[in-house]
C-alpha cells in the first residue's frame, strides 16, 4: 500500500496514511482512459451550426414560371433544394450528442489516472482546510506552504463539504477548481497539474470508485 504525508495547513507533516491499493496502486489502462475521456469530451460539446429547410427559407410563395411550355423543368417553388438561396436538404441542426459508458471503465480510468498523478508525486493531503476569512491571499498561502503548484498550474481541491469562506477565498483564484469526491471523474483529475485532496474526502472517494 502507498504511503503519503498528511500536511497540516502549516505545511508541515503530522503524520503518514497508507492508501488503498485497489485506488493508488492501480496499474493504469491507457486505452479505457482514452475512451472515457473521449466520452466526457463528447457529452460537453454543443453542436450549434444551424442551416435552414426549405419550410423555414424566406420567399417561394409564387411559382417560379409556368408548368408547361417553357422549356424548363417543373419548379414549384424558389425554396426548394434546387434553386441557389433554397433550403438545404442534410444540413447541420442544433443537437446535443450523449454518449454512455460502462461504469465500470469509467472506475477504471479513474483509478489510472489517480494512480498515475500519485506516482508523478502530484498529489497532496491536507488534514483539514478551513479559512477565517474569505481571502484568496489566505487560500493561496496554503498552497505555497504545501508546495502545491504555481500561478500557471491547474489544481483541484477535493474537499467534502467546503466553507462559504473557501468558496470565496478560490472565486479569484482562476487555477483552483473545487470539486466534490462523490463527483470526481477521470477528466477532472486528468486536467489538474496538482490534487489537493481533504483527509475525510478519502473514504468518500473509495466510495465514489
Amino acid at each position: 500500500m502507498p504511503e503519503v504525508d498528511v500536511y497540516n495547513m502549516e505545511g508541515n507533516i503530522v503524520k503518514k496514511i497508507k492508501l488503498s491499493d485497489s485506488i493508488f496502486n492501480f496499474q493504469p489502462n491507457p486505452q479505457v482512459v482514452s475512451e472515457v475521456i473521449n466520452m466526457y469530451l463528447a457529452n460537453k460539446k454543443v453542436h450549434t451550426a444551424s442551416t435552414k429547410t426549405r419550410s423555414e427559407v424566406s420567399g417561394g410563395g409564387k411559382k417560379p414560371w409556368r408548368q408547361k411550355g417553357t422549356g424548363r423543368a417543373r419548379a414549384g417553388s424558389i425554396r426548394s433544394p434546387l434553386f441557389r438561396g433554397g433550403g438545404i436538404v442534410f444540413g447541420p441542426r442544433p443537437r446535443k450528442t450523449v454518449c454512455h459508458i460502462p461504469k465500470n471503465k469509467k472506475s477504471i480510468a479513474l483509478k489510472s489516472t489517480l494512480s498515475s498523478k500519485l506516482k508523478e508525486d502530484k498529489i497532496r493531503i491536507v488534514e483539514s482546510i478551513s479559512l477565517q476569512e474569505g481571502k484568496s491571499r489566505k487560500f493561496d498561502e496554503i498552497l505555497k506552504k504545501i508546495k502545491v503548484g504555481n500561478d500557471k498550474e491547474k489544481i483541484m481541491v477535493v474537499i467534502n463539504s467546503p466553507s462559504e469562506n473557501i468558496y470565496k477565498a478560490t472565486t479569484n483564484l482562476k487555477q483552483i477548481r473545487l470539486k466534490n469526491p462523490l463527483i470526481i471523474n477521470a477528466l477532472d483529475v486528468l486536467s489538474a497539474d496538482w490534487l489537493v485532496l481533504e483527509l475525510n474526502s478519502l473514504p468518500l472517494l473509495e466510495n465514489r470508485v
